[in-house]
């Protein structure tokens, strides 16, 4: 059995190092500091903001999507139907937001979904 596990764990060694998404790379003090100081946002809180200001278009302005925002408040949420589809879309694109940040922040390009 011991054996078995050495070889299970070498090979996850193995298929970690040579994976595209993990650069090997170590971050320079300077990219350690933009990470530490990115203001990430909280993909729940957003979706509470939704759930409760969510017609106001609140959950937007939390995320910074502003033309959105304001979009939703003067239609009044899409007269409730954007709010309600909204509540389904804001967690991934609050998660979509991050990720652009912390690639900013590290000089990476953009995924494209």
């Amino acid at each position: 059995p011991g054996a078995a596990l050495r070889r299970q764990t070498e090979l996850g060694a193995t298929r970690h190092r040579h994976s595209p998404l993990i650069s090997e790379a170590p971050l320079s003090e300077d990219q350690v500091r933009q990470v530490a100081s990115i203001d990430y946002r909280d993909p729940v809180v957003a979706l509470l903001l939704g759930l409760f200001f969510g017609a106001l278009g609140v959950d937007r302005f939390y995320n910074g999507d502003t033309g959105l925002a304001l979009g939703k408040l003067f239609t009044f949420g899409g007269l409730g139907i954007w709010a309600i589809v909204d509540l389904f879309l804001i967690m991934n694109a609050v998660k979509r937001k991050n990720l652009e940040k912390l690639n900013a922040a590290l000089g990476m390009a953009s995924p494209n979904p």
